[in-house]
């Protein structure tokens, strides 16, 4: 991700990996990122050293994500980056009330069938709609 791919007036962000995606940010994403666009927005000698840092910082930062993840692993069972990505499809089947085509747009799948596998419902899903039955 470049600075550049991130739009706060519009709230939107440019992924670039197989294709080209523009999905939307939230609020609190945008309050958490603004130091940072206004940095890289500045002139002089102090904006271009922010700049080299970021970019140096930015090159190491997806396998230090990944490393940071992997270190709160159980002996047992590894960490993943993969998995917060399962958990932020299935939190946002339920945000959306298993609206899967918006969470197929936001996850970027150009399969539904892809997304249709995070509709599996967890043990504690069934029982919650056992429980939410109408009493008769």
């Amino acid at each position: 991700m470049k600075i550049a791919d991130l739009n706060l007036e519009l709230k939107r962000i440019r992924i670039v990996n197989k294709i080209m995606k523009v999905v939307p940010i939230s609020e609190d994403f945008i309050s958490r990122t603004r130091g940072l666009v206004e940095v890289s927005s500045g002139n002089g000698k102090k904006r271009n050293f922010m700049l080299q840092h970021l970019h140096m910082s930015f090159k190491f930062l997806l396998r230090g994500i990944q490393r940071m993840i992997e270190s709160y692993s159980l002996p047992n069972k590894k960490l993943t980056p993969h998995m917060f990505r399962h958990t932020f499809c299935k939190w946002m089947l339920k945000a959306t009330n298993n609206d899967i085509e918006k969470v197929r747009r936001l996850a970027g799948h150009s399969n539904i069938a892809t997304t249709s596998r995070y509709l599996k419902d967890s043990y504690s899903d069934l029982a919650d709609a056992v429980e939410a039955l109408p009493k008769f």
